[in-house]
Order: structure tokens, then C-alpha cells, then sequence
């Protein structure tokens, strides 16, 4: 699975059509957010994902919302203590 990378994004984010093996996790209270289109699009649930990388298991936890791709917040990965550089890779562009 892939995500796009989005400086803007409020929060982690995927289409309800993506992951449908894990969960979905409903909201008491769903947020409405508002798309880089000027549409609104309400929350619909919460699925946490988990995945072997390396030697580890890792997990992210991504709002359900009516959108095209999964999307990844920079925001929220800041807020978590992550360091997120943007550089390219040996001499190319990434």
C-alpha cells in the first residue's frame, strides 16, 4: 500500500474502498473536513493498519473519508515527533 505524501493534509487519510480486510472503526462523533477542491467530505470511520517493515511492526491509524488516495499528513506525523525531510536521493529527483 502506498500513501501521497500531503503537507497540507489535516489528518491521515484513505478512500473506504482501500484496506477493507482490517476493520472499520466507527466515530461517535464524525468530523467533517473540507478537500483541496473546496468539497467537504465527512468522516466515515477509522481503520488502524499494521504492517512488518524490516525487523519491526508498524502501525497507522488513517480516517476513512470519501476521497480518491490515501493520503498521508505531514501535520500529524510532526505532531507525533517524526522529522520529515523533503531531499533528493542520490543526486536524483525522488
Amino acid at each position: 500500500m502506498s500513501f501521497g505524501v500531503d503537507s497540507c493534509a489535516a489528518t491521515t487519510a484513505m478512500p473506504l474502498n482501500v484496506c477493507t480486510d482490517y476493520h472499520l472503526i466507527p466515530v461517535k462523533n464524525p468530523v467533517t473536513y473540507r478537500s483541496a477542491t473546496g468539497q467537504t467530505v465527512k468522516e466515515r470511520g477509522m481503520r488502524k493498519i499494521c504492517g512488518k517493515m524490516d525487523k519491526s511492526i508498524r502501525g497507522i491509524r488513517a480516517k476513512v473519508l470519501n476521497i480518491r488516495r490515501p493520503l498521508l499528513s505531514v501535520y500529524e506525523m510532526v505532531e507525533k515527533g517524526h522529522k520529515v525531510i523533503f531531499d533528493k536521493v542520490d543526486g536524483n529527483d525522488a
